[in-house]
């Protein structure tokens, strides 16, 4: 199967036999940002899978000519492509419990606009991969400079509200995502500064 990438717009397969009800649907996607590949049956959307790696999503009818139906197709798109969203829709038919593959969502016709837009971006964020976690060095390097004013600032650099705050909010979710040791890191960055310091240099003479 073609490896599915990730553009910055998604991609989503429209598969409608109704060209008025596909026609509505596809600006209804293009309007929210969506590129759109339109098919008219289960059987040419099989054929845009098999040739395209830049689909994301799949939003399809049930009731349609053809081989297979909607519920059908949704199977057999997660059992091919099983990192695709699918949303299957239907005004006449509702589905029974083995009807829907895993993480797929059924929406009932007639729907909003919004209501669909909302249910693709959702099922596209849940399926996102998570962003790579920052590196020690990274978040060591944003505390030095920070550790750095607070020691300089005192008291009056961590009031609430402070961009100070902020940024050591900031600089903790960071080290939290990096790793668990990083903590005792950055509270060595904090003891060097202080070390370091003016205070400090004159309490020692």
């Amino acid at each position: 199967m073609p490896r599915r990438t990730t553009p910055h717009v998604s991609t989503v397969l429209l598969v409608e036999d109704e060209p008025l009800v596909r026609e509505v649907a596809t600006d209804i996607l293009h309007e929210a940002g969506f590129r759109v590949i339109e098919a008219a049956t289960a059987d040419e959307a099989f054929e845009t899978l098999k040739h395209r790696s830049d689909v994301q999503a799949v939003f399809t009818d049930v009731d349609m000519p053809g081989s297979i139906n909607g519920f059908e197709f949704a199977r057999l798109v997660h059992q091919g492509w099983p990192d695709l969203a699918v949303v299957v829709s239907s005004g006449k038919m509702r589905p029974q419990a083995q009807d829907l593959p895993p993480k797929a969502v059924f929406l009932p016709k007639p729907f909003r606009p919004d209501t669909m837009v909302g249910q693709l971006r959702q099922l596209l964020r849940a399926g996102a991969p998570s962003p790579p976690a920052p590196s020690l060095d990274l978040v060591l390097t944003l505390a030095e400079p920070l550790a750095e004013y607070v020691l300089r600032e005192g008291g009056p650099a961590l009031d609430p509200g402070s961009a100070v705050l902020d940024a050591l909010s900031e600089v903790v979710s960071m080290a939290q995502a990096a790793e668990r040791s990083v903590g005792p890191a950055l509270r060595d960055v904090m003891r060097h500064r202080a070390e370091d310091s003016p205070e400090a240099v004159d309490r020692d003479r």
